[in-house]
């Protein structure tokens, strides 16, 4: 008998302490809903809430976990994230990240500690993803072996034909740097798929790709630069890295929809390490002036031009003379 009394009041104790847990919990989230509606911010209970993968992935574990923010929901053209301190500088900036990355409007909302912690909990369930590298390696080798078989546009036309899908973009980038072009255009037309390389600010064609290997193509060029393979109908932004002979080529793409599938540009950005002033091309009265205004302790020199035109190469330039005079 005196045990069946022990075994009733341990019962009773673990429903009063639930029972606390429950009111302390309520009691919280009845603070941070005032706390919200005194910042002229909505308030948001995630227990339970359906978070998805696609939106809780938005921002990064370690980032989410450090400023205390989770984007709990994502449907194409909307994205909202929660904050335990929306005051941080960084939430409304991360926000906005968000925003220009995903082409979508965003909301913010304040939630409580354990809201957090519910979406947490969705962050430990994932399964662990080895990094992977986003340099894209050519060899010495590979660029020799590429650079005889492309001496020109019309044998680039006839070999990315004959390529592989890894191939094709290996033999792209190559002609690109071979050519020292500054984008690459590769344009969905209604009867074909063309390839276009900007060589000092003019957009030249350089070859055809097949239209039955053109998906498996864009897909690669999705994977290596962060984009979602499955999305085909919105405009995505993205970059990798070439790692060739010591140095690493940032390439920025973008791919945009069209009316015959999708389009994908790849801007390469090369190091400018050593970009004098002497060897942008300015001659003349043109250069003396510009050397004026450089040497003048105030001011303001503002670059125009259309794409290519050398606005951020002459900056890199100036600033890399007014980082050596100092």
């Amino acid at each position: 008998m005196p045990s069946s009394g022990l075994k009733f009041s341990d019962d009773l104790t673990a429903k009063l302490a639930a029972k606390m847990g429950d009111i302390n919990l309520k009691q919280k989230e009845q603070e941070a809903e005032a706390k919200a509606a005194g910042l002229g911010l909505p308030y948001i209970n995630l227990y339970r809430f359906p978070i998805t993968v696609d939106a809780i992935t938005l921002i990064p574990k370690e980032e989410s976990t450090r400023l205390q923010a989770v984007c709990f929901l994502y449907a194409g053209e909307e994205i909202r994230m929660g904050a335990v301190d929306p005051s941080l500088p960084e939430i409304p900036e991360l926000l906005h990240v968000l925003e220009e990355r995903h082409h979508a409007h965003g909301m913010l909302y304040l939630l409580s500690e354990n809201s957090l912690k519910e979406a947490m909990k969705i962050y430990d369930a994932l399964p662990s993803i080895k990094e992977r590298p986003k340099d894209v390696v050519i060899n010495e080798a590979d660029l020799d072996r590429l650079s005889q078989a492309i001496g020109s546009f019309t044998e680039l036309s006839k070999k990315i034909k004959e390529a592989s899908t890894t191939d094709v973009l290996t033999m792209m980038l190559a002609a690109a740097l071979k050519f020292n072009s500054s984008d690459v255009h590769v344009e969905a037309e209604e009867k074909r798929i063309v390839l276009r390389l900007r060589l000092d600010g003019i957009l030249n064609e350089a070859a055809d790709l097949s239209s039955d290997s053109w998906h498996k193509i864009i897909s690669r060029i999705k994977l290596i630069s962060g984009l979602k393979i499955n999305i085909e109908d919105k405009p995505q932004d993205g970059r990798f890295t070439i790692a060739i002979k010591g140095q690493k080529i940032d390439v920025r793409v973008s791919t945009i929809p069209t009316s015959f599938g999708e389009s994908v540009v790849m801007r390469i950005l090369k190091p400018m390490a050593n970009l004098n002033m002497e060897d942008l091309g300015f001659r003349g009265h043109a250069a003396e002036v510009l050397k004026g205004q450089v040497e003048r302790s105030n001011g303001m020199i503002v670059t125009t031009g259309p794409s290519c035109s050398g606005k951020t190469s002459s900056l890199y330039s100036i600033f890399l003379k007014l980082n050596l005079s100092n």
